[in-house]
């Protein structure tokens, strides 16, 4: 079952996921909230986002730019807010004024997306905790030897100390030569 099913059904009495799971689990028949996860040392949380370019070779460019320039707009990113898939990366929509463009409260379980106190994600945590999670160059070939490593040690064939003796320094290498490059 999904984190969303269990939650349905009382299997599961809270999901850690990400602002982007609100737009499919709004939609069942519990009742559900917000909330940040507990602090360690210090109140943090990762941001990262999809990236909208054009190449810079297009044989359309003034269509590639049009196109960027109408994905920038209010109107496309409020399509995305008000179904929860999204937070807003325009500071205008964290304002008083233009969440109200986005905002849905929940009201009841068949009612609105977003759980009362909501906003509050978008207004204080994030821009008070948020910390942006950069890919570098090379991350996705060093991912591709960090992760079987994890699940090496997930499912008990080599602890931690072993998995990350043999990934972490070939992981490394490659953002090295990456970044050189």
């Amino acid at each position: 079952m999904s984190n969303t099913q269990m939650l349905e059904n009382g299997k599961l009495a809270m999901a850690v996921d990400g602002s982007w799971a609100l737009s499919w689990m709004c939609k069942i028949q519990a009742t559900l909230g917000t909330a940040v996860l507990p602090k360690l040392k210090v109140a943090a949380t990762g941001l990262q986002s999809h990236l909208h370019s054009a190449f810079v070779g297009t044989k359309q460019p003034e269509a590639a730019w049009r196109w960027l320039r109408f994905l920038a707009t209010e109107y496309y990113q409020l399509q995305f807010l008000r179904t929860g898939l999204w937070l807003p990366s325009q500071t205008a929509l964290m304002t008083e004024e233009g969440l109200k463009k986005w905002i849905t409260l929940r009201k009841s379980a068949t009612e609105g997306v977003h759980p009362a106190g909501y906003e509050l994600i978008a207004t204080q945590y994030v821009p008070k905790c948020g910390n942006i999670l950069y890919q570098p160059a090379g991350y996705q070939k060093a991912s591709a030897i960090i992760t079987p490593a994890f699940d090496a040690i997930f499912v008990g064939d080599k602890t931690a100390a072993q998995a990350m003796a043999e990934a972490v320094p070939q992981a490394n290498d490659i953002l090295k030569q990456e970044a050189a490059s």
